[in-house]
């Protein structure tokens, strides 16, 4: 709808800035121009009627402007976006001071999407201006997805391979189809037909545990709709923030980590994390929760028995240098002979000079303290810092993390571990199943879990955002537990976080028939 009052300010702007020989154009001027009477101009400007179509495009090219631009009653701008949303470019972050980046990325992010929902409720109510719409496209089509929901509002083909079209097709179908709502519920509807797109998505992995130190990231999670922040606090069900150990990267990094942070304590920092969540919004929603589903299974016990064979028992092939030709030997495939093939090397490298590869006293050596140790002793790491030359008459912790972030070695000894655990638990298991062969029996039953829901933050995001098409915004609401909130954030500093876990963010088990 045309705002004639508007329209008249506008069009008097127009003409007072419209200059002849120095001076402002007359009525009388304006009217000569058009072939029309003063008083019709007067009425235009006075808001009591609209030009036709014929004297807009006439106004227009009088006044050096748009029809557009004379409809809207407002200067179209213009405005370079690639400039203003200038992380759309790929190497952006080149022109500026590396420590300043993560900030200025974030800032970014918060006036984009901030400025995006605004758009949406902009549209809700009106028609976009010239302007509007250029800069609801350039976002949409640079940090949006269309949504598979799309395709049930729209009559638009995809063969061109433009989502925006497709887009806003739909986006123009529900917003008259939701008339009739308020606003939060149309507000919801519409939000079904877009995604924000990995680089602009708030991230479980990499903001969570920065949210109670980065100002930013607070902004940032502030802001979020309330699906969003019920699903960050539903992500602890299945993943683990990422973990950033700054006792790993050099003693002059974890200094400066305490001199900004204090000590760094893991669960302390997932705890306050989890705080910041709810405080915020944050809300326990089972509806958001993966659920496993257990299936009965019958197997033949000599298929099981062959793959067992062949990860624990089958000869290993190894080769030795003889006469400087390699050749290859079947040996027995015991614990001894697997660390002597898979294992071995990666640890002599880890613990002696390169001058010194070609020794072989050391292998029961390193041998033995493998087999009897769950961790790294601390001799291992006093003998790797003497051989890169680092100071160990520090404290402990310091130089303890410059052999960490110099060495591999407890990636190694973490690695050869979890090989060697899983293969002392298939030999338990060749032993049952060999019994049970002795018994007469040639099938045995196994449980296979699988999980209802995603896996990773990708996936999990993936699974919410289509739960949410098929429900209404009222629906959504009954679900959110306030109740069990409240309970979780008492008990967080009563528990450890694997009680949390167990106790609010348990994966419910459905028996599959």
């Amino acid at each position: 709808m045309i705002n004639k009052s508007k329209l008249g300010e506008y069009l008097k702007k127009l003409r007072s800035e419209k200059k002849e020989n120095g001076k402002s154009f007359t009525l009388e001027k304006v009217a000569e121009k058009m072939d029309i009477s003063v008083n019709a101009v007067k009425d235009w400007e006075n808001g009591k009627s609209i030009p036709s179509l014929d004297k807009l495009q006439r106004l227009a090219d009088l006044y050096n402007k748009t029809v557009d631009e004379i409809l809207e009653a407002e200067d179209r701008e213009k405005i370079d976006y690639n400039e203003k949303y200038f992380i759309v470019e790929k190497d952006w972050y080149l022109k500026y001071n590396p420590n300043d980046t993560y900030l200025i990325r974030n800032k970014q992010i918060k006036e984009i999407t901030k400025r995006f929902k605004e758009l949406v409720l902009i549209r809700m109510n009106r028609y976009f201006k010239a302007n509007e719409e250029e800069e609801f496209k350039f976002l949409f089509k640079n940090f949006y997805n269309a949504t598979d929901y799309c395709k049930f509002f729209s009559i638009k083909s995809e063969e061109d391979n433009n989502k925006y079209i497709l887009f806003k097709d739909a986006l123009e179908n529900v917003i008259v189809e939701t008339k009739e709502m308020d606003v939060s519920d149309r507000f919801w509807e519409i939000q079904k037909l877009y995604s924000e797109k990995k680089e602009i998505r708030f991230s479980f992995n990499n903001d969570i545990l920065d949210l109670t130190s980065v100002k930013i990231l607070q902004e940032r999670f502030d802001v979020l709709e309330n699906w969003q922040k019920d699903m960050m606090l539903a992500m602890y069900q299945n993943l683990t923030p990422y973990y950033y150990d700054p006792n790993r990267y050099s003693s002059k990094s974890l200094k400066r980590f305490e001199e900004q942070n204090g000590e760094y304590n893991f669960e302390k920092t997932k705890k306050e994390s989890l705080k910041f969540l709810i405080k915020h919004g944050a809300c326990i929603n089972r509806y958001f929760f993966n659920i496993r589903i257990k299936k009965k299974e019958e197997n033949k016990i000599i298929d099981r028995l062959e793959e067992l064979y062949k990860l624990c028992l089958k000869p290993l092939d190894v080769y030795i240098c003889e006469n400087g030709e390699y050749k290859k030997f079947k040996v027995e495939n015991n614990e001894k002979n697997r660390f002597l093939k898979d294992y071995y090397y990666d640890f002599k490298h880890q613990l002696f000079n390169h001058e010194d590869l070609d020794l072989n006293e050391d292998t029961e050596e390193i041998y033995n303290w493998f087999i009897k140790n769950d961790k790294v002793p601390e001799e291992v790491y006093l003998k790797i810092a003497r051989n890169l030359n680092i100071d160990t008459n520090t404290e402990r912790k310091y130089w303890i993390a410059d052999v960490k972030s110099r060495s591999q070695i407890d990636k190694i000894f973490d690695r050869c571990k979890t090989q060697e655990n899983k293969i002392r638990k298939c030999l338990l298991e060749i032993d049952r199943l060999e019994k049970s062969l002795e018994k007469g029996e040639k099938t045995y039953f196994d449980y296979k879990y699988s999980i209802s829901g995603g896996k990773d933050e990708q996936s999990i995001y993936e699974n919410i955002e289509s739960w949410k098409e098929n429900l209404n915004y009222s629906e959504f609401l009954s679900n959110r537990n306030e109740n069990e909130t409240k309970k979780l954030f008492k008990d967080i500093d009563k528990l450890s976080f694997d009680e949390i876990k167990e106790k609010y963010f348990y994966m419910e088990t459905i028996e599959d028939e």
